[in-house]
C-alpha cells in the first residue's frame, strides 16, 4: 500500500479523509541520477513495456497459429 492509513485512525481525520482505490490510477515514484528528468525516463520505459507486450502478443499469435497447424495436420491423418 502506497497512501499511510494513520490519518484514518484518528477521529478528527476519519470524518474529512476518505482513502479508496481508484482502478486506473497508479501511484508510483521515479529515483534517476539526474542525468535524465523523471518525464524521459517514464516516457522511455513505456515505451519499452509497449514494446515487449506488443512482441508477447505477436508470440502468442504465432504459437496459437502453430498449435491450429498441428492439430489440422493430426486431423487430415486420421483419414
Amino acid at each position: 500500500r502506497a497512501v499511510c492509513r494513520e490519518c484514518g485512525r484518528e477521529p478528527q481525520w476519519a470524518e474529512r479523509v476518505n482513502l479508496q482505490r481508484v482502478r486506473d490510477h497508479f501511484i508510483f515514484s521515479v529515483e534517476s541520477t539526474g542525468a535524465m528528468p523523471p518525464e524521459r525516463l517514464v516516457r522511455d520505459a513505456l515505451q519499452v513495456l509497449k514494446q515487449k507486450a506488443l512482441d508477447t502478443a505477436q508470440l502468442l499469435k504465432d504459437t496459437l497459429a502453430q498449435n491450429e497447424e498441428g492439430v489440422m495436420e493430426e486431423g487430415n491423418d486420421e483419414e
